[in-house]
């Protein structure tokens, strides 16, 4: 009896166990089951708040997907932020097209991500497989923000603003615009603004002033030159003197410092950039004119880009200013072929002769590909001078060698010599020597022709 009762109470024991661990797990099974939040579903609405919510997959390291998760969320609530173009922006004077909008647009978001503060973390929730996060901002504090942000950054700008408007006082517009553009890059967040501050006692807006001062700056700066046409010969050059131009403002006040740009297709420039010295001019030079062109233009540019990579190493800002439109002069320049004057010297066996058959054929060869060739030395660009003689070289099974040498040499106009070339091996036998030598000399004139002029033509024209 005793020991029935006591297996009874066991019995009873490991049932209480039982029953209460059966318990504990369906209670915590209930704990596991997490109610998943209403913004995770439905996005909230509220028109004193910015939203944001960002989800990403629970991959990898917890701290990863969690920061992705929170910059998704960032992105989600920038993107609630509008930005409106005003009729007053320095940006709508600038929007001539949709490409200049994409631009800015493009930069908006940039910017706002940048200068986004003050926003709160709302909640967080993850399930199995995601991760959510839900900030918001409010609108009024926001806006607060801006503003502060907004008036340091015109403060900055208007000291800029200030001293370039003295500089222009001054006749020095270089100056001048490189302070105007740094004062763009102070305030490139919020050129969609209207901008309204004061300046010496009067409310402006500083958008408008700002472009407004740019154009005028740019707009003050004439280029000029005493010619718009200028005749040039191929193979020579273009003279500083023939590519002098002027710059200057529109009262007439020569103007340094200026950054000007040329562009010529018909042949290499030293210098396609100067500056403007203190006398206003601007020099450039062709050393030659290399084409097959009648006719080209010399264009030459205030290039106000040059003044951009001065002022400034924001890529957006380039972008923003590039396509600005600056003054320029073109000059016309009629291209004719230069002149030639031959003379040869053309000995036989070493005796000097009266022949010019090779004078011809040079002669020949350059009219037809239509250079004039003159009968005087005195206004010629170039001068030909042709010595070639007929050597005997011995005899072979009675026939009588023949060698033909010469050397060409082409000097220019200050009697520098420009091209040089020698014929060395033109040889020809015959059993009569007379014979062998108009066969060889023949052989010269064909190698003039085929050979010499059409090299010279390519050489210096």
């Amino acid at each position: 009896m005793h020991l029935f009762l006591k297996s009874h109470k066991v019995k009873i024991l490991v049932i209480s166990l039982f029953s209460v661990c059966v318990l504990s797990i369906h209670c915590a099974s209930k704990k596991a089951v997490i109610t998943k939040p209403s913004w995770v579903a439905n996005r909230p609405i509220n028109p004193e708040y910015y939203i944001g919510i960002g989800v990403t997959p629970k991959i990898g390291l917890i701290n990863q997907y969690q920061q992705t998760a929170k910059n998704n969320a960032l992105k989600d609530l920038v993107s609630e932020i509008s930005v409106n173009i005003s009729s007053s922006s320095f940006l709508y004077k600038l929007s001539v097209n949709d490409n200049m909008k994409e631009t800015y647009d493009s930069r908006t978001s940039v910017t706002a991500n940048e200068f986004i503060e003050g926003f709160e973390l709302v909640g967080s929730f993850e399930d199995e497989s995601n991760y959510w996060v839900y900030y918001q901002l409010s609108k009024q504090k926001y806006q607060e923000l801006k503003r502060q942000r907004i008036q340091k950054a015109l403060d900055i700008a208007l000291a800029k603003y200030d001293n370039a408007l003295n500089a222009k006082t001054k006749f020095q517009y270089q100056n001048a615009l490189v302070l105007l553009v740094k004062a763009v890059e102070d305030v490139k967040p919020y050129l969609s603004e209207t901008l309204i501050t004061t300046y010496k006692n009067k409310e402006i807006y500083f958008g408008n002033e700002l472009f407004n001062e740019i154009m005028f700056c740019i707009n003050e700066l004439k280029i000029s030159s005493n010619t718009k046409e200028i005749t040039a010969k191929k193979g020579q050059p273009l003279t500083n003197e023939m590519l002098t131009f002027v710059i200057k403002d529109s009262k007439g006040n020569k103007i340094e410092n200026i950054p000007v740009i040329a562009d010529f297709s018909s042949g290499f420039m030293q210098n396609e950039k100067a500056r403007s010295l203190s006398n206003g001019e601007v020099q450039f030079a062709v050393p030659k004119i290399k084409t097959r062109k009648t006719n080209d233009y010399f264009t030459a540019k205030i290039d106000f880009n040059e003044i951009i990579q001065e002022a400034t190493n924001d890529f957006w800002v380039k972008k923003l200013l590039k396509n600005i439109n600056t003054n320029s002069f073109v000059k016309q320049v009629t291209i004719i072929n230069p002149t030639f004057f031959i003379v040869s010297n053309e000995k036989k066996f070493d005796q000097n002769t009266n022949a010019s058959l090779l004078k011809e054929a040079a002669n020949s060869a350059f009219i037809s590909n239509g250079i004039a060739c003159l009968s005087s030395s005195k206004n010629a660009d170039f001068t030909i001078e042709i010595n070639s003689n007929s050597l005997q070289a011995g005899t072979n099974f009675n026939a009588s060698n023949v060698v033909f040498t010469a050397t060409i040499t082409v000097k220019n106009s200050t009697q520098r010599i420009v091209y040089q070339r020698n014929i060395n091996d033109l040889k020809s036998n015959d059993t009569n020597a007379e014979i062998a030598n108009n066969m060889v000399y023949n052989m010269g004139v064909d190698f003039i022709k085929r050979r010499i002029v059409p090299d010279i033509i390519e050489q210096l024209l």
